[in-house]
C-alpha cells in the first residue's frame, strides 16, 4: 500500500506500507515511513474495513472519513488483534522502516483477502495521520535452481503497490540456504515460464519497448547478515519493468548467488482480489474486483423485510456494459 494523507489531516505522512503471511492466520506488515511527527516514537499501523471507494487510491484517502470505518478483524474474536500492531521510530526524526506481525486477524481474514483493504497510520495519540490501500500480489515458490545443486528454497511475494495498473512493482522475499558467507545477490523475473531447464527460464523480463535499459541491476536483490542461511526482507527498491502485475505472472522468479550465479527459481502465481465467495452479512463490508483490479466494488449488507439489501458502490467498469448489470 502507498501510503499518503488520511483525509483533510493535513499530515504530510508518506510511504510503503507491505504486507505478507504471518503465522495462526496473521499477518507482518513492513514499513517504510516519512513525515511523522517528530516527537513521537511510536503509533498504530492497523488494517481497517471500509464501505466504499473513490474513482482512485488516493481520492478514497482524501475522503477517508467517509469510506473507512473500524479494525479488520474476525468479529468472533474477543479481543482486537490490531490493539498492539505499531510502527516505531527513534524521537527526533521523521522517518520508520521497521515490521510489526499480528498473530491473528481471524480465520475470516486469511492472507489473499486483504487485497482492497485500507491500511491506516496513526499517530501517537490514536489520531489517523496516514492512509493506503491494498493491491494483489504474485507469489513464487522458490526451489533449487536446475542442475545447481542448491538448497535455496523459500517465498517470493511481487506487488504493485502504487495500484491502479502500475507498471512498476516491489519485491520481498523469505529465503533459506543461501551461502553463509555472502550478504547479497540478485533476485530477478525471467522471460521464461518453467524451472524445468535454465534453457526454459530465458534471460530477465521487462518491457523493451517502455523501458530502454535493463531493470534487473545493482537494486533488484536479496540481502542477509554475514554467517547466516537465511533472508527474509524486502527490496529497498520498487522495479520499473514496464508490465503490470498480471503480466509478470506466470513467469520465472530466480535467485542468483552473491556472483551471479542462478540458485533459485520459482513461477509466479497471480492472486487477484477477485473472492472465490462473497458473504456479506448485516452491517458487514466486503470488497470486490476485477481480475485486473481496473473495476472494483465495495457491498454492505442492512436487514431488509426479513432479509439483506445489498447497497454499495462500483467504479472503473467499461462503458460498453451499459446501464445495469448483475
Amino acid at each position: 500500500a502507498s501510503i499518503g494523507e488520511y483525509g483533510t489531516s493535513g499530515s504530510g505522512v508518506s510511504g510503503t506500507v507491505w504486507v505478507t503471511p504471518g503465522a495462526v492466520n496473521g499477518v507482518t506488515l513492513t514499513y517504510q515511513l516519512d513525515g511523522l511527527p517528530l516527537n513521537d516514537t511510536s503509533g498504530g499501523l492497523h488494517i481497517h474495513l471500509i464501505t466504499g471507494y473513490g474513482d482512485t487510491d488516493t481520492e478514497t484517502c482524501e475522503n477517508a472519513e467517509t469510506y473507512i470505518t473500524d479494525h479488520a478483524y474476525d468479529e468472533n474474536q474477543l479481543l482486537d488483534p490490531w490493539a498492539t500492531s505499531t510502527w516505531g521510530k527513534d524521537k527526533g526524526a521523521s522517518a520508520a522502516t521497521g515490521s510489526v506481525s499480528v498473530t491473528s486477524a481471524g480465520t475470516e481474514y486469511l492472507f489473499g483477502l486483504w487485497s482492497l483493504m485500507p491500511v491506516v497510520l496513526h499517530d501517537e495519540a490514536g489520531v489517523r495521520i496516514g492512509c493506503g490501500i491494498l493491491h494483489p500480489v504474485s507469489k513464487a515458490t522458490i526451489e533449487s535452481y536446475p542442475g545447481s545443486g542448491s538448497e535455496v528454497t523459500g517465498t517470493v511475494w511481487v506487488a504493485d503497490v502504487t495500484g491502479d495498473g502500475s507498471t512498476t512493482q516491489v519485491m520481498s522475499y523469505h529465503l533459506a540456504g543461501l551461502a553463509p558467507g555472502e550478504t547479497s545477490g540478485g533476485l530477478h523475473i525471467h522471460a521464461g515460464k518453467s524451472c524445468d531447464s535454465d534453457e526454459e527460464v530465458g534471460g530477465h523480463f521487462w518491457n523493451l519497448d517502455l523501458v530502454a535499459v535493463d531493470p534487473w541491476g545493482s537494486t533488484a536483490v536479496w540481502s542477509k547478515a554475514n554467517g547466516t542461511t537465511s533472508a527474509d526482507s524486502r527490496m529497498s527498491s520498487s522495479i520499473y519493468t514496464g508490465y503490470t502485475l498480471h503480466e509478470n505472472a506466470d513467469h520465472a522468479v530466480v535467485v542468483h548467488a552473491e556472483d551471479g550465479t542462478r540458485v533459485g527459481c520459482g513461477i509466479l502465481q497471480y492472486y487477484p482480489n477477485v473472492r472465490g465467495y462473497v458473504r456479506v452479512g448485516v452491517g458487514g463490508a466486503r470488497r470486490l474486483s476485477s481480475e485486473d483490479g481496473a473495476a472494483r466494488a465495495s457491498l454492505r449488507g442492512l436487514a431488509e423485510a426479513g432479509g439483506i439489501a445489498l447497497s454499495g458502490n462500483v467504479a472503473g467498469l467499461p462503458a460498453a456494459l451499459g446501464a445495469t448489470g448483475g
